[in-house]
C-alpha cells in the first residue's frame, strides 16, 4: 500500500551477488530503493511508490533476470515503458521466453533487435488454458547421464518446439558423439556404446548458461580438451560457478582451468585414469550438486556435500535418478555432521536422511522398543529421555514427590532442547509420554522434523500397563491422561505409527517403523508405476482382518482403501482401519476419498475433503487419490505438503455420463496432472459401446502426458480397456464379495488375456555356469513367471565355454542371466556397462538386456550379505 515499504534480503551468498544494475535503473525512473548494507547487493528497502515508466536504461550483461523482471512489471507502470539496453544482454533466450509468455497472457512487447523493448500499459489476461513446459534445465541431467554411461533416456515434454534455451542441450550432446532423436515434444538421447568415449567440443554456451556445468561433467570424461565460452555471468550466481567447477574437478584429478569468459577441461579416460576420491563442495548451489552427480555416474568415489541443495529447483532429483535411472548412492558416515563442515560459509539444515527422529506417544505405546529396533537397523544412536533424566536426577516420581510436576517438566524440557542440539543427526530419540504437557515443549517439537507419534489403542495401553506392576503409578488412569494429551500429540507429530487393536507382533511394527523412516528419509521412495501393475480396491464399510485373505494381495502392487465407503469418517476410526489393513498387508496403500459426483459416497465440503486426505499423509500412506475437479490453491498447497512427505499423488477424474470425445478425454487427463503435482493421471468413463474401450486407450496414449496414465471404460462393454491399460489397472479378486466397479476383472484374467493377445513379452533367461545341475533357480524363476502371467522362460546353460555363453547372449530374445562360476569375471569384457557394485567388487552375478540390446552387469551378492547381517544385528540389539 502507498507509504509502506518492504525489505528484501537473502542468505550470505545472495548478499554478495551484484544487483546494482537493476536498482540503479529503477531508481533513475523514480523508484525509492535503499541499500541497507552493501551498496551493490541485498538487503534493500523498497518503498511502495509504484513504477513511473517511460524510458528505462538497464545493463543486461550481468543477468537476463534483470531484463525479464522489468519487462514482466512494465505493463503496470504509470506510463508505457521503453527499456533500453546499452549492449546485447547475456542469455537472450531467457528474455525471448519472457516476451513469448507475456504475449500468451495478453501483453505484446515491441522489440528492436536485442536492445530496445517497448511495453504498453495493459493488464494481463489469463488464457483459457496454458501448458507449462517441463524444466529443460533439469532435463539436461538425466540426458547427460545417458550420454556419460552409454545408456538411453527419453525426456518427455521437452522437444524441438520448446521456447527454453536449454532444450538445445541435446544438440551439444550430438556434437559430443551421442545419438539424438528429437520431435516437437520429446528428446531421446543414447550415449556412445561399444567402449567409445564422448568427444571434446569447442562451444559458446551463452544461449544456455544454466547447462554449462552439465556439459563440464561430460567434458571431464570426453576424449580431448573441451572449451566452453560465453558464460562469464556465471561467476556471480549462487557461487562463482566457473571457479568452483575448476577447483572441484582438480580435487578429482581432472585437468581444468578458467578462460576469460569460460572454462577448459581435458577429459580423462575413466577406464585407465587414476583419480582421487573427493568430497564435492557445492556452495549451496543446486547445479553444482546435480552436475557432479552426473559425473558420479561414471567416476566412482565422488561424495556430494550438501546434497539437499537440489531442493531449490529439483527436490525429487536423488529419488528420480535412483528410481528411473537406477543410480545408487549411500550417505557416508563421515558426512553426518553439520552441513557447514562441508561448506563453512553456508549454514544448511541437515538432509532428510540424517535428521534425528523424535518419538512421542503415550507411556506403554512401545516408543523405547520401536526406537531401539529402528536405531539398530539404521545404525544410529538411541536415546530414551526418561532414562537420561533418571541417570542425572534420579527416579522421576522422586522428583515429582519432592518438588512437584512443574520442576520435572522444566528439567525434562531442558534435556529435550539439549538432546536436539547435541544429537541432531542420526539418532532416534524417545520422549516421555508427558513431553507434550507444556506449551514450550510442544513448540520445540513442532520446530523439529520428523516427529513420529507411536499410536496404540488406549485400551491396549491400559491392559499392558495394568499387567506390569513394576511401573510406578502416575496418579491418574492412562485414559484420562490420553484424553488430555491426544490433541497435543496430533499437533506435534508429523507422522503416526499405527498399531492395530490387540496387535502383539512387535516385529511387524518394527518393520513398519523402519519402512516409514526410510521413506520419509527418501531412501525408499514409492516405486514408480510399471507395466503390468495392478491395485485391488477394498470397499468394506469396516475392515475385518479375518476377511483379508493373503491371496487377495498376491497378484497386485498396491491396495486401495476406499475411505468414502467406510461406515464412519471419524479420523480415529479411519486410523484404526488403516492399522488393521497394515497388520494384514505390507503393500503400498492408496488412500481414496471419492465424491458422490465422481461415483463415490463423500458429500462433504472441500475443506473436509482435504482434512480427510491429510490423514493419508500423517499415517504414511504411500499414495493418495485427488480429484482433478477440485484443483485450486488449497489443493496445490496440499499437493506440495504431500510430496514433501514422500506421498505420491494420483490425479483422477470419473465421468459418469456419456463417454466424452477423444479431445475431452485428453483434456481431462491433462487436468489430472494437477499442474505437475501428480505422479499418475487417471480417467474413468462409462462404456455404452465396445469401441469406447479403444477410445479411452487411444485418446490417453495420444495425449502425450508427462506422467503415466490409467484410462478405463467402466461396465462389461468396457472390459477390454482393462486389458489394454498396462499401468496400475484396478482389479477385483474371486475372494472379494463384490467388485469395486462394474466390469472389473481379476489380475489373472487380465494377464491371461494379454498373454493370448501377445501383449506380454516372451524372453529367455538363463543361469550360466558349471556345475549347476542341482540349482533350484529355474524352478524358482519359472514359478514366479507363471504366477505373474509372464511368458518368459528360465533355463540352465551348464557350460564352461565363454563362446557358448556369448552365443546365447547374442540371441534376439535373450533377456538376462544369473551368473556363477567360472563366468563372474570372464564375462566382464563382454558387457556394455557395469554397475558401481561390479566396479568395486571386480566381478558380476547378474546380466540384464535393455530394449536397445545393451548388456548391463550388476553384482547383488553384497546386498544379500548386508540384509542378513542387518537382520541378525537388529535382533541382537533389540534383545
Amino acid at each position: 500500500s502507498p507509504g509502506s515499504s518492504s525489505v528484501l534480503t537473502g542468505d550470505k551468498r545472495m548478499k554478495v551477488r551484484p544487483i546494482k544494475d537493476l536498482t540503479d535503473a529503477l531508481s533513475a525512473c523514480g523508484c525509492s530503493i535503499k541499500h541497507l548494507e552493501s551498496p551493490t547487493s541485498l538487503p534493500i528497502e523498497v518503498a511502495a511508490s509504484g513504477l513511473a515508466g517511460g524510458r528505462i536504461e538497464l545493463s543486461g550483461k550481468v543477468s537476463s533476470q534483470f531484463v525479464s523482471s522489468v519487462l514482466i512489471s512494465a505493463p503496470y507502470a504509470q506510463k508505457p515503458v521503453e527499456l533500453i539496453l546499452p549492449e546485447p544482454p547475456v542469455s537472450q533466450t531467457y528474455i525471448d521466453m519472457t516476451i513469448k509468455l507475456m504475449a500468451v497472457f495478453g501483453v505484446k512487447v515491441e522489440q528492436e533487435g536485442t536492445t530496445v523493448y517497448r511495453v504498453p500499459r495493459k493488464s494481463y489476461t489469463n488464457p483459457k488454458a496454458h501448458q507449462v513446459e517441463c524444466d529443460a534445465s533439469s532435463a539436461t541431467y538425466p540426458l547427460a547421464i545417458a550420454a556419460i554411461t552409454g545408456g538411453t533416456v527419453t525426456a518427455e515434454a521437452v522437444g524441438a518446439n520448446s521456447i527454453q534455451g536449454d532444450a538445445k542441450f541435446a544438440l551439444l550432446l550430438k556434437d559430443m558423439g551421442c545419438t539424438i532423436e528429437q520431435d516437437a515434444d520429446r528428446t531421446r538421447v543414447s550415449g556412445p556404446s561399444g567402449g567409445r568415449r564422448l568427444k571434446a567440443v569447442d562451444v559458446d554456451m551463452e544461449p544456455m548458461t544454466d547447462a554449462f556445468m552439465t556439459a563440464v561433467a561430460l567434458a571431464a570424461v570426453a576424449e580431448g580438451t573441451t572449451r566452453i565460452t560465453g558464460i562469464d555471468n556465471q561467476r556471480v550466481k549462487e557461487c562463482n560457478r566457473i571457479e568452483v567447477m575448476v577447483s572441484e574437478l582438480t580435487k578429482l584429478g581432472v585437468p581444468a582451468g578458467e578462460l576469460p569468459d569460460g572454462i577448459w577441461i581435458t577429459g580423462v579416460d575413466p577406464e585407465t585414469a587414476t583419480l582421487r576420491p573427493a568430497v564435492i563442495s557445492c556452495h549451496n548451489d543446486h547445479r553444482i550438486a546435480m552436475s557432479f552427480a552426473v559425473l558420479g555416474a561414471r567416476i566412482p568415489q565422488i561424495t556430494i556435500g550438501q546434497k539437499s541443495c537440489v531442493e531449490k529447483t529439483y527436490p525429487e532429483f536423488w529419488a528420480d535418478m535412483s528410481r528411473h535411472l537406477g543410480m545408487r548412492y549411500d550417505a557416508p558416515p563421515e558426512m553426518v555432521s553439520d552441513a557447514a563442515s562441508v561448506d563453512a560459509d553456508v549454514q544448511m539444515p541437515l538432509p532428510a536422511d540424517e535428521r534425528s527422529v523424535v518419538l512421542i506417544g503415550m507411556r506403554g505405546a512401545g516408543k523405547t522398543h520401536l526406537g531401539k529396533a529402528a536405531a539398530a537397523h539404521l545404525g544410529w544412536d538411541f536415546i530414551d529421555l526418561d532414562h537420561l533424566y533418571e541417570a542425572r536426577h534420579g527416579p522421576i516420581m522422586q522428583t515429582v514427590a519432592a518438588e512437584g510436576w512443574s520442576a520435572f517438566r522444566e528439567r525434562e524440557l531442558a534435556i529435550l532442547k539439549e538432546t536436539l542440539s547435541t544429537k541432531s543427526a542420526r539418532t532416534v530419540i524417545a520422549c516421555g509420554g508427558g513431553i507434550v504437557e507444556t506449551a514450550e515443549a510442544r513448540a520445540v517439537l513442532r520446530a523439529h522434523w520428523p516427529v513420529v507419534q507411536a499410536r496404540k489403542p488406549i485400551a491396549d495401553i491400559e491392559a499392558y500397563l495394568g499387567a506390569d506392576a513394576s511401573r510406578p503409578s502416575l496418579g491418574e488412569p492412562p485414559a484420562v491422561a490420553y484424553a488430555r494429551r491426544a490433541p497435543w500429540y496430533d499437533e506435534c507429530a508429523d507422522f503416526e505409527l499405527l498399531a492395530a487393536p490387540g496387535e502383539v507382533d512387535w516385529e511387524a511394527q518394527e518393520r513398519r517403523f523402519v519402512r516409514l523412516l526410510r521413506r520419509v528419509q527418501r531412501a525408499d521412495a514409492a516405486k514408480a508405476p510399471h507395466e503390468h501393475s495392478f491395485f485391488i480396491s477394498l470397499t468394506f464399510p469396516q475392515i475385518n482382518p479375518d476377511l483379508l485373505d493373503p491371496a487377495l494381495f498376491e497378484d497386485v502392487d498396491m491396495v486401495e482403501l476406499r475411505v468414502d465407503l467406510l461406515k464412519s469418517l471419524e479420523p480415529n476410526f479411519i486410523r484404526e482401519q488403516l492399522a488393521l489393513l497394515r497388520q494384514r498387508c505390507e503393500l503400498p496403500v492408496l488412500f481414496t476419498v471419492r465424491s458422490k459426483s465422481q461415483g463415490g459416497a463423500f458429500e462433504g465440503s472441500a475443506d473436509q475433503y482435504l482434512s480427510l486426505c491429510e490423514i493419508a499423509v500423517s499415517c504414511c500412506c504411500e499414495w493418495v487419490d485427488l480429484e482433478a475437479d477440485r484443483d485450486g490453491a488449497k489443493l496445490q498447497a496440499f499437493c506440495e505438503h504431500a510430496r514433501r512427505n514422500c506421498v505420491q499423488i494420483i490425479g483422477s477424474h470419473h465421468e459418469l455420463g456419456l463417454m466424452p470425445t477423444t479431445e475431452q478425454i485428453q483434456e481431462a487427463l491433462r487436468r489430472c496432472e494437477l499442474q505437475g503435482a501428480a505422479a499418475l493421471a487417471k480417467f474413468v468413463g462409462v462404456a455404452s459401446d465396445p469401441l469406447h474401450a479403444l477410445r479411452v486407450n487411444t485418446a490417453a496414449s495420444a495425449a502425450k502426458l508427462a506422467i503415466p496414465h490409467v484410462a478405463l471404460a467402466m461396465g462389461n462393454l468396457g472390459r477390454m480397456s482393462r486389458v489394454l491399460n498396462l499401468i496400475m489397472t484396478p482389479v477385483t479378486h474371486p475372494k472379494l464379495p463384490v467388485a469395486a466397479a462394474p466390469g472389473q476383472l481379476s489380475a489373472q484374467e487380465i494377464m491371461t488375456a494379454r498373454k493370448a493377445f501377445g501383449y506380454l513379452p516372451s524372453r529367455q533367461f538363463y543361469l550360466f555356469g558349471t556345475p549347476i545341475e542341482q540349482s533350484p533357480s529355474p524352478v524358482i524363476h519359472g514359478t514366479g513367471f507363471a504366477a505373474n502371467g509372464c511368458a518368459h522362460t528360465y533355463s540352465k546353460k551348464d557350460t564352461a565355454s565363454v563362446d557358448e555363453v556369448l552365443e546365447v547372449m547374442a540371441m534376439p530374445n535373450f533377456g538376462g542371466a544369473s551368473v556363477t562360476i567360472p563366468f563372474k569375471e570372464l564375462l566382464m569384457p563382454h558387457v556394455d556397462s557395469v554397475s558401481a557394485s561390479v566396479a568395486a567388487i571386480g566381478s558380476l552375478n547378474t546380466l540384464t538386456k535393455s530394449a536397445d540390446g545393451r548388456i548391463s552387469a550388476d553384482n547383488t551378492d553384497w546386498q544379500a550379505i548386508r540384509t542378513l547381517l542387518s537382520r541378525g544385528l537388529a535382533r541382537r540389539f533389540a534383545a
